[in-house]
């Protein structure tokens, strides 16, 4: 059992996946279902227009985009790619960005695996002192 401090309140409460203590996110859920509402009524509204339609502030309108849970609306540019700075939509990095990572990550994961690692070269050319023990005639206690 994992215990956390709420990044919004800060009381302590058991983890159980959620970011939040339960309290909070039950605000939260309220905050996004009011967004998701004035979507519904106002389709097409801009990220300007909800914030003053509901009274929620940008930022947690932008986290909601961010982790994917608004995908009907756009932050028209506000988001951008932490790597290369181009907008995007909704998440932290764009697509492009995202592959490159993926593929670098892969090579390595190959190149690592084509080759043994330091720790496991270096074992493997010691001599364990059972070994040493045993060619030298002793038993092992």
């Amino acid at each position: 059992m994992e215990v956390r401090n709420c990044p919004s309140c800060g009381k302590i409460y058991i983890y159980t996946g959620q970011r939040f203590c339960p309290v909070c996110m039950q605000k939260e859920e309220t905050l996004f279902e009011q967004v998701e509402g004035y979507l519904h009524d106002h389709p097409g509204a801009n990220l300007e227009a909800v914030a003053k339609g509901t009274g929620i502030a940008k930022e947690i309108i932008l986290d909601f985009i961010r982790r994917g849970r608004l995908v009907t609306l756009t932050a028209e540019g506000m988001l951008r790619c932490e790597i290369c700075g181009r907008p995007i939509d909704q998440g932290r990095i764009c697509n492009d960005c995202a592959d490159e990572l993926k593929g670098g990550l892969a090579n390595k994961m190959k190149s690592q695996a084509a080759q043994p690692s330091e720790t496991l070269r270096r074992s493997e050319e010691r001599m364990h002192i059972a070994d040493l023990l045993q060619k030298r005639g002793r038993r092992r206690r």
